[in-house]
């Protein structure tokens, strides 16, 4: 009978270390790399204070749509100016008290492009809520008007109210926002995180007292 060791494959007596020799060095392998990858500078990515994770905004292609909502700044609580140079807040009145659904009204003079959006903001969040989620009618006279809807909020709670008149390109920008709101979390209340930047902008401070 022809020998087992004879042949081009490694002699029977070899056979056993091999079969060990083979796994052994795989795992050592494994191992340098694991080490290696857990070394300076490869440590794991970590998502900016106040971010969104990444999965909730996956679909917003534009970095600046993502920025407006997610960088928080916190800027919010100013002291009232309820007019600026074509546009103000007449009512309510700066310190004053209203309710969950208020009516706010004001003026504003609009150049070609422009529109003016309506936000309250809360200081507990650092949020711009859009109320209503899109711009606002002015009349011909220059009046507006429109009621908000602060049901999120506790009474006694302080509430900035912000008029902001914005340009195309701004107008834009938060077109996109509202517009991966719509297709995204259609059930939650659309917000930014900081007005866009070239906004003018009226405010005031409110009380919450039913």
């Amino acid at each position: 009978m022809p020998d087992d060791d004879v042949g081009e494959g490694p002699p029977r007596g070899r056979r056993w270390w091999l079969s060990l020799a083979v796994p052994a060095v795989a795992g050592i392998f494994a191992v340098l790399v694991a080490l290696i990858n857990s070394g300076p500078g490869r440590s794991p990515e970590r998502l900016p204070p106040n971010s969104a994770p990444s999965s909730v905004l996956s679909s917003v292609p534009d970095e600046r749509v993502r920025a407006i909502m997610t960088e928080k700044t916190c800027d919010g609580t100013k002291t009232s100016i309820p007019t600026i140079e074509g546009l103000s807040i007449t009512s309510p009145s700066p310190g004053a008290g209203i309710d969950r659904r208020a009516t706010i009204r004001g003026r504003a003079s609009l150049s070609s492009g422009d529109r003016l959006y309506f936000f309250t903001y809360a200081s507990d969040v650092c949020d711009y809520y859009f109320q209503p989620p899109g711009p606002l009618a002015v009349n011909s006279d220059g009046s507006w008007e429109v009621q908000v809807n602060l049901s999120a909020e506790t009474v006694g709670a302080r509430v900035w109210l912000y008029a902001a008149i914005v340009g195309t390109d701004e107008h834009a920008l938060l077109k996109q926002v509202l517009q991966h709101y719509s297709e995204s979390k259609p059930s939650e209340s659309a917000y930014i995180v900081y007005l866009p930047p070239g906004a003018r902008s009226a405010h005031v401070d409110v009380t919450l007292i039913s």
